[in-house]
């Protein structure tokens, strides 16, 4: 443009060259226009309408630029402007282009007292444009009508074509263009006024005749020809910006049209040219007032404007605000008709579930639910509509496109009632995190986390359902079978707790194998199982799945590279020995219990009186809780004799319950139970006070020329106990008792359970000074090989070979195994007790055999201190006979067996 203007202030050559030069300024702008628009309608970030529209600009800006190609050629080469019609023609048809390309852009929509003001302005900016058209141009061509035809054509067709194209403009600028192009369009606009004024004023100068090339009215078409190529420059620009790619194709902003105004600016003009000789006359003033009062009326209009598009723009504001907060929420927004149907949806569901939202536009909801939820969205939407306006939640399975079902909730309002709404609104929000989250919590709740089996809870609510079908169906046959897996303890505490899962879970997957998919395995915990049986058909049935689960737990398990037996005892209860779930559980752990006591590795069905057995064993184990708190237990003490001369050289210490109901009670009702609940620990620590304290009385009265030694019985879970030792100590501390006149008994299977630790403890013991004693040597593991490694000092001969010892005994294997038992001890330099001694002969026989020492009832039964004291220090201190009682009374402090070594060994 600057170029231009020099060029036209500079030129010094004739009017005809410098008509050619300037003429050169037109190719480069309106070709730019041409590529600069072509290029717009390429853009990805444009709508098809818009890519479409400037594809039309730029063939509009060719013909153009073709046009005036053609132009230059006539003027510049062949030297004339006179040109063909058809030069005319390329460049008229780039009107029809233009108002194509006008109309294509993409428009807000509009509300019915918009389109009122549309058609008012369209009809205003014609109106305008006409009567320009009709006074400089259409008028004088009438006036012109007998000059040349062709010039009077062309003169009247740029008018015409500019109006039709300033027609288009206002109907663009009328109709709220949309926000991505509203700048560019701006610009064609202007643009497009600027051509209808150019070939306005250039249809009257060549009416007139007045018009040559190079003529000012030339940089009207130059400046319109930037304007297109700014334009478009300006659209690729906007359409480029990252935060314009989000921008819809549509907008309702309002704005104040000008166009309509300059319409009319325009008329009044030309009635002030046109009146220009009646002024001074009555008409002219009229006019004049006329004029102000439409002055005054376009002034307040334009006021009203400015308010109402200030109220607009803030509707807008918060229209977009609203807008940008549903197409960017988490959760989607759907509005259904009164048919169920869909006739919005929020953009966040391509987002959520991949669908666009055109597509669910007119399908009905239930279309878009699990099969499973439909008759439920029906009855949650005709809830809602008869809701008028209440929220109801619900939750349902949505159709996502990758195929899955998703996990929603929504919530539903009722706005049919709303004219701007005319729908039921639902919020609905994804919550399949959620709802697997409560999935996992709840499978957590009710599954035992090492096993996956069922737990507790869930085998009781299991068993509570189908105990409240079965009754009211009358059908009871529902059985429990509780479990508990044998010689579990030695494993976990041999091979680690690691061993201990890897067993779990394998014995899970068995018992799994071993029952119905109906029937329900649980873990209870440790190594407690249960399996509920729904419907079995006897108790025929219940036995073989009993049968089953026992053989398949019985085979070995494979754990860390060993082979491990473990086995499982069961206890069965059915529905008719209880009406709940928690009856069946404690039948069946009561029957389980007796099938441990009876033998382990089998199963025993519920009998009522094991109830009741229960039921005492709980109470025998409170009462022995309290009994050692409250000073109930006593000791009695058998001698242990020289069996040559009859002298006692210790006793045995035996434990007794003074039961304030039941009377005294021996320890074989009471020392299995102590156990089993660990009451053995405080105890045996009891039992071994006492004795000690006793024992350490009696030595001082005898005197070292007749010492006394003590035999206690010590359980395994003594020597297990980290703090024995050291109460071994302190006890002997606490008496003053010498530790060689103490003497801990134990038995075979103490030996053979936890070898290592039980033989770190002895040899602990052995560095105390205490002496340790083998009680029944020869009924349980005997072997050698713990002879030699545990550093025992005595073997006490079971009963039952002292029985058979006799020459009129049924057996010779006693005799034989007593005389082994002799031998070895000889052999091992270890003393030999024979104990159960009931006959002369039993006492002669073992005299013969060589043992030395003995205890039984031949010799005393045990007997309360007053009553051993008597004994003890009585004139002969000796025993010459005993009691003649059948058999022998087992009765320790820790396992039921007893006898004990004296101060001559």
């Amino acid at each position: 443009m600057l170029g231009y203007v020099a060029l036209r202030l500079c030129w010094w050559g004739t009017a005809t060259g410098e008509g050619a030069a300037t003429s050169l300024y037109y190719l480069p702008v309106y070709l730019a226009a041409a590529v600069l628009s072509w290029r717009a309608s390429r853009h990805p970030a444009l709508g098809a309408a818009t890519r479409r529209a400037w594809m039309l600009l730029s063939g509009a800006s060719f013909c153009i630029f073709a046009s005036d190609t053609c132009q230059i050629f006539y003027e510049v080469v062949i030297g004339t402007e006179q040109m063909g019609v058809w030069v005319d023609a390329v460049s008229l048809l780039a009107y029809p282009l233009w108002v194509w390309a006008f109309l294509s852009f993409p428009t807000a929509p509009r509300e019915r007292g918009e389109r009122a003001k549309f058609w008012l302005d369209v009809a205003t900016v014609l109106l305008g444009g006409t009567m320009l058209s009709w006074y400089l141009v259409l008028r004088q061509g009438g006036i012109a009508a007998h000059g040349d035809t062709e010039t009077l054509l062309l003169s009247l067709a740029y008018p015409v074509g500019d109006l039709v194209l300033l027609l288009g403009a206002a109907t663009i600028l009328a109709r709220a263009p949309a926000e991505g192009s509203r700048r560019a369009l701006h610009l064609l606009i202007a643009a497009a006024v600027m051509q209808f004024v150019a070939d306005l004023t250039y249809g009257h100068m060549r009416l007139a005749g007045t018009y040559r090339a190079g003529d000012s009215i030339d940089s009207l078409w130059l400046v319109s020809g930037a304007l297109f190529a700014l334009a478009a420059r300006v659209q690729w620009v906007v359409a480029s910006r990252p935060h314009d790619l989000q921008v819809l194709e549509t907008s309702a902003v309002p704005r104040v049209r000008i166009l309509p105004y300059a319409s009319v600016a325009a008329g009044v003009a030309l009635l002030l040219i046109a009146s220009r000789e009646v002024w001074g006359e009555e008409l002219g003033k009229i006019i004049f007032g006329t004029l102000g009062l439409t002055a005054l009326v376009v002034g307040r209009q334009i006021v009203a404007a400015r308010d109402n598009w200030r109220l607009m723009t803030e509707r807008v504001r918060q229209d977009a605000r609203f807008r940008s907060l549903v197409q960017n929420a988490s959760d989607l927004v759907t509005v259904v008709d009164a048919a169920h149907r869909v006739v919005y949806q929020s953009p966040s569901v391509a987002r959520l579930f991949g669908h666009q939202p055109s597509e669910l536009e007119g399908v009905a909801l239930a279309e878009l639910a699990h099969p499973d939820d439909v008759a439920t969205i029906q009855v949650f939407l005709q809830r809602t509509v008869a809701g008028a306006g209440a929220l109801v939640p619900l939750q349902w399975r949505m159709w996502h496109r990758d195929g899955t079902w998703r996990a929603v909730e929504s919530i539903g309002m009722s706005l049919l009632h709303d004219k701007s709404v005319r729908g039921v609104v639902l919020n609905t929000r994804d919550v399949s995190e959620r709802t697997a989250l409560e999935a996992q919590l709840t499978h957590q709740a009710f599954h035992d986390p090492l096993t996956g089996l069922a737990n507790r809870a869930l085998l009781r609510d299991r068993a509570e359902h189908a105990l409240t079908r079965s009754h009211r169906r009358g059908q009871p046959p529902l059985a429990l079978l509780f479990l508990d897996l044998d010689n579990f303890k030695t494993v976990n505490d041999s091979l680690g707790h690691g061993a201990g899962d890897s067993l779990l879970e394998e014995a899970a997957r068995r018992l799994l194998a071993c029952v119905r998919a109906s029937d329900t395995v649980a873990r209870l915990g440790g190594d407690e199982f249960a399996v509920f049986v729904e419907d079995p058909s006897d108790d025929t049935g219940c036995a073989l799945v009993a049968e089953r689960i026992i053989a398949a737990l019985a085979r070995p398990f494979t754990i860390s590279g060993r082979e491990v037996f473990i086995g499982a005892s069961l206890g069965i209860a059915t529905a008719l020995d209880g009406d709940g779930a928690d009856d069946l559980l404690r039948n069946a752990d009561v029957a389980m219990y007796m099938a441990k006591t009876r033998g382990k590795g089998r199963y025993e069905r519920f009998a009522p009186e094991m109830h009741a057995m229960a039921l005492e064993r709980i109470e025998l184990e409170t009462d022995l809780r309290q009994a050692i708190d409250q000073g109930q237990l006593l000791l009695h003490y058998q001698p242990i004799v020289i069996l040559e001369t009859g002298a006692i050289t210790g006793v045995e210490a035996l434990v007794r319950w003074q039961h304030p109901t039941r009377g005294l009670l021996p320890p074989a009702q009471f020392i299995g139970l102590a156990e089993e609940t660990g009451l053995i620990l405080p105890l045996g620590t009891w039992v071994l006070r006492a004795a000690c304290h006793q024992a350490a009385q009696w030595r001082l009265r005898r005197g070292r020329g007749a010492p006394l030694a003590i035999t206690v019985n010590v359980s395994g879970r003594q020597l297990q106990s980290p703090l024995f030792i050291d109460d071994v100590r302190s006890i002997l501390v606490e008496t003053g008792l010498e530790a060689h006149a103490l003497i801990l008994e134990l038995t075979e299977s103490v030996l053979t359970d936890h070898t290592d630790t039980v033989l770190g403890t002895l040899r602990a013991l052995k560095a105390v000074g205490v002496r340790l004693a083998i009680d029944d040597f020869g009924t349980g593991y005997s072997s050698l090989s713990y002879l030699q490694r545990f550093p025992i000092d005595i073997l006490k001969i079971a009963k039952p070979f002292v029985d058979e010892v006799t020459e009129g005994s049924n057996g010779t294997n006693g005799r034989a195994l007593a005389q082994a038992v002799i031998t070895l001890g000889a052999t091992l330099a270890v003393r030999t007790i024979a104990e159960g001694i009931e006959m002369p002969q039993q006492l002669a026989r073992l005299q013969e055999l060589g043992c030395d020492l003995g205890q039984g009832f031949h010799f005393s039964r045990p007997l309360p201190p007053a009553e051993l004291e008597a004994m003890l220090f009585g004139a002969t201190r000796r025993v010459s006979s005993g009691a003649s009682s059948k058999g022998r009374e087992r009765v320790s402090s820790g396992n039921g067996a007893g006898s004990g070594p004296g101060s001559g060994l």
